[in-house]
C-alpha cells in the first residue's frame, strides 16, 4: 500500500518537472512587478514578461522559413531589453536562443533582429534596389493580433516577425485551436 503511494507521488514529481521544463507544454505564468504609491500601499502591475506567450506562436513540429517569434522584456533594474527568439518559428534548439540587446531605437532593433534572425532580405539589401518593381516587401514585426509594429517602444511582449511583410496566424500544430476577437 505505502509502495503505490510512494509511486503516485515519484511520477507527479517527474510530470510537474517535464511540465515545467518543456517549453510548449508550461504556458506563461501571470508575474507582477509591485509599485509603491505615495500612501505606501502596493499595486500590482503586469510585468511585460507576462505578455510573452510563445507556445501559442511557435510551431510544434517544424520550422517556418521567414517566420520568426521574439519575447521581448525589458530588465527593471537595467532597463535593457532581453530578447528570446524562436528563427524559423520552431523549437529547434539550433535556431533558438536568449540574448540582451545592445538596440537604443527601432532602426538598431531592426539591425540586431536582422544578424540574429539571419534574415536574408535585409533594410540594406532592400533598400540597395532601386527599380520598385523588384524590390521585395519589407520584413515587418506584428503584435499577436496582428498590428503591425513601428515604434521601439511597443517592442515588447510576443512579437512576431514575417520576413514577406504581412500578417497570417502560422499553423502551429494539427488540431490547434486559435480564439480570435474581431471588433
Amino acid at each position: 500500500m505505502h509502495m503505490l503511494t510512494y509511486a503516485r507521488a515519484a511520477y507527479f514529481m517527474i510530470f510537474i518537472i517535464l511540465y515545467c521544463s518543456l517549453p510548449w507544454l508550461s504556458h506563461a505564468a501571470a508575474t507582477c512587478d509591485v509599485n509603491v504609491d505615495a500612501d505606501g500601499s502596493c499595486t500590482a502591475v503586469e510585468s511585460p514578461s507576462a505578455r510573452c506567450v510563445t507556445n501559442e506562436w511557435v510551431s510544434q513540429n517544424d520550422t517556418v522559413p521567414g517566420y520568426h517569434v521574439v519575447c521581448i522584456t525589458r530588465d527593471s533594474a537595467t532597463n535593457a531589453r532581453e530578447i528570446e527568439f524562436y528563427a524559423n518559428g520552431g523549437f529547434d534548439p539550433t535556431h533558438n536562443g536568449k540574448y540582451v540587446s545592445s538596440a537604443t531605437d527601432y532602426v538598431s532593433l531592426r539591425r540586431e533582429l536582422e544578424r540574429v534572425l539571419k534574415i536574408k532580405k535585409t533594410d540594406a539589401s532592400r533598400d540597395a534596389i532601386t527599380d520598385i518593381k523588384d524590390k521585395p516587401n519589407a520584413w515587418t514585426i506584428f503584435s499577436p493580433s496582428g498590428a503591425r509594429i513601428d515604434d521601439f517602444n511597443d517592442c515588447l511582449g510576443t512579437l512576431l516577425i514575417f520576413e514577406g511583410g504581412v500578417f497570417i496566424y502560422p499553423a502551429i500544430y494539427i488540431g490547434f485551436e486559435r480564439r480570435v476577437v474581431i471588433t
